[in-house]
């Protein structure tokens, strides 16, 4: 919608939570390492899965802040660095 619409407070807005995002993976892998080395024989595959799907969440966060700093840059024509 922030890209339809141009609208730079919306996309400044989205990027924002990116944050929260990156909170989000760190506890999760905190989380899945622990649960790994208290049973590793039954829980590193599943661990390892959860890690590299929280990873791969996090990294969408990251293009998604670039794409709205574009749209901000594209609607207001100044460079923003968000995160």
């Amino acid at each position: 919608n922030a890209f339809l619409e141009e609208d730079a407070e919306l996309a400044y807005e989205i990027a924002l939570r990116d944050n929260e995002l990156d909170r989000l993976y760190l506890q999760i892998r905190d989380d899945s390492l622990k649960v790994m080395h208290r049973n590793p024989e039954d829980n590193i595959n599943q661990g390892v899965r959860l890690l590299f799907v929280g990873r791969y969440l996090e990294r969408i966060g990251d293009h998604i802040t670039n794409i709205c700093e574009k749209i901000i840059y594209a609607k207001k024509g100044t460079m923003v660095e968000i995160g």
